[in-house]
């Protein structure tokens, strides 16, 4: 079994410029997900965010 892995998208909603961007991750025991509204690029935006969590854990 691997130790980690992850996984980025988008997703486009109508009336919205720019796309909600979204990464899932785990490491070990340990997952997360994050999710940002309008952040475009999901590796961009919400991937920073879930590898803060999982390296604090």
């Amino acid at each position: 079994m691997c130790a980690y892995g992850a996984k980025t998208g988008s997703a486009e909603v109508d009336g919205q410029a720019t796309p909600n961007g979204w990464f899932t991750a785990y490491r070990g025991g340990v997952a997360a997900a994050g999710l940002v509204l309008q952040g475009g690029h999901g590796g961009d935006s919400a991937g920073p965010i879930v590898a803060a969590v999982l390296k604090a854990s």
